[in-house]
């Protein structure tokens, strides 16, 4: 399979948003552009803002970036973790979580999975499983899929610098 340690860049990319949720941003959307948005820019002299515009709003498409420092943890060949750290989205529409502040790589029966490692809003340690299903495509880089129940869903590749 070849080393696994090492920095890695990894890209969540979504293919697909939860309607409810998409319902409720885009509900967001429209009462800020009412409340906010088109009254300032009256206010300033042009036109009302249409809320409307709001219902154009997807996440589809939307990459985050993640770097990954993964080391092998002692006494395992199939164990590694590493510190995560979020880097960026391709757009302004999503952000991803400074939440996790660590990754753990399992190999199960053929396939990767990174568990995410961080804390909650009451300070308990909290571990779910943050991507799954993969797989190496080439040496030094990995791919698989994502699921955020009731959010998103989509593909990650992890590549090694």
């Amino acid at each position: 399979m070849g080393e696994l340690a090492g920095p890695w860049d990894i890209t969540l990319e979504i293919q697909q948003e939860n309607q409810f949720f998409r319902s409720l941003v885009v509900a967001i959307l429209k009462f800020f552009i009412n409340a906010l948005i088109s009254p300032i820019s009256v206010a300033l002299g042009g036109e009302p803002v249409d809320p409307s515009a709001a219902e154009n709003y997807t996440m589809v498409g939307t990459k985050l970036m993640y770097s990954l420092d993964l080391r092998r943890v002692e006494e395992s060949d199939t164990l590694y973790a590493g510190p995560l750290t979020y880097v960026g989205s391709s757009t302004d529409m999503v952000e991803g979580t400074e939440d996790i502040q660590s990754l753990r790589l399992e190999i199960m029966n053929g396939s990767m999975m990174f568990i995410a490692q961080g804390v909650d809003d009451n300070g308990n340690p909290i571990e779910f499983i943050f991507l799954r299903n993969g797989r190496m495509t080439s040496p030094g880089q990995l791919e698989g899929d994502f699921n955020f129940p009731g959010v998103m869903s989509g593909q990650w590749t992890a590549v090694m610098r």
